[in-house]
């Protein structure tokens, strides 16, 4: 959203620059009027971008520890208000082993199969659980928080052959 709203930004600001430019230029009451209400509705258009970039202006932020490596992902958040994202290369049969809790705000998590697959997607609501992977590949897990507290801990069991 805030993307969308600094890409119009200019082009607005080009408008004006152009209203303002034929208001001076013009000669005609009537032309004056017409050119007026255009220059109106830009103001109020910047306005609205403005209120809305303000109004969008929570910045992604994380306060906390992040550990990750080929066998474990541990997240330990005081205030998350972001996406983070880790992957493991997995084994058919190989096991995360979950601890998961949510103490404030929203804090999901979500496992991806290699075939886009969601094999989990939950809010920390089971605090301790394991997912198997069901195929050998990349697995891409992504937590969203949104003024969340909490903590993720995942160590994989790797299946013996």
């Amino acid at each position: 959203m805030r993307d969308i709203i600094m890409a119009a930004l200019p082009l607005l600001a080009a408008g004006i620059v152009l209203v303002v430019f034929f208001v001076g230029r013009s000669r005609r009451k009537k032309q004056k009027e017409t050119i007026m209400k255009y220059q109106n509705v830009f103001c109020i258009a910047l306005t609205a971008c403005i209120l809305l970039l303000s109004l969008t202006g929570c910045t992604p932020s994380f306060d906390g520890s992040s550990a990750k490596n080929a066998d474990s992902y541990k997240l330990d958040v005081k205030v998350m208000n972001c996406t983070d994202s880790h992957s493991f290369e997995l084994k058919q049969g190989d096991t995360l082993k979950i601890l998961f809790e949510t103490e404030k705000g929203s804090l999901v998590m979500k496992i991806t199969a290699p075939d886009g697959t969601v094999i989990y997607q939950g809010d920390g609501t089971v605090k301790q659980f394991t997912v198997e992977a069901p195929m050998h590949g990349v697995y891409p897990i992504v937590v969203t928080g949104k003024n969340a507290k909490g903590s993720i801990h995942i160590d994989v069991e790797r299946a013996t052959v």
